[in-house]
């Protein structure tokens, strides 16, 4: 992620982070945070206003990933459904992406600061990529990160 560190996360979330550690992350993740809300902002007319609405307040925060689902059909014609449990349900669909990836950023931690066997949605960030194509990225708690490509008339 351009400007939301999963990394950062964690260390404002162990005990061992000094103070003065503390306050330099939280510093820097309130300067990224202000960054990627200016980019955010341009993509008003290029997501649909729902899901503009949604992603522009509190997102998918603290929602567990229950699925993730592709359906391939052709190379141009490969979907990625999300399947979301908060305080209600959720399938955020991406049709004819371009690029789907999956990492663990915290799989080979021996002592993580969240919980490596819960996948709840922490943040997330849609960056253009293009004119026609935009980027959407999400990290979980567990360390999961996902990486979508897709165009942004595709998305539901």
């Amino acid at each position: 992620m351009k400007y939301l560190s999963y990394d950062a996360h964690v260390a404002l979330n162990m005990d061992c982070t000094s103070e003065i550690e503390v306050l330099k992350l939280e510093e820097e993740v309130s300067k990224n945070a202000k960054a990627y809300r200016k980019i955010f902002e341009t993509l008003v007319n290029r997501l649909p206003k729902p899901v503009f609405d949604r992603f522009n307040g509190w997102g998918f925060h603290d929602y567990e990933l229950v699925k993730v689902e592709i359906q391939h059909t052709s190379l141009l014609h490969t979907d990625i459904h999300l399947t979301l449990s908060g305080s209600d349900k959720w399938k955020v669909s991406f049709k004819d992406t371009s690029l789907f990836q999956f990492r663990h950023l915290n799989y080979h931690n021996e002592k993580p600061a969240l919980s490596r066997e819960l996948d709840y949605w922490l943040f997330e960030e849609f960056l253009p990529v293009d004119n026609a194509m935009l980027s959407f990225e999400a990290n979980f708690s567990s360390g999961g990160n996902l990486l979508i490509h897709f165009q942004m008339e595709r998305f539901q």
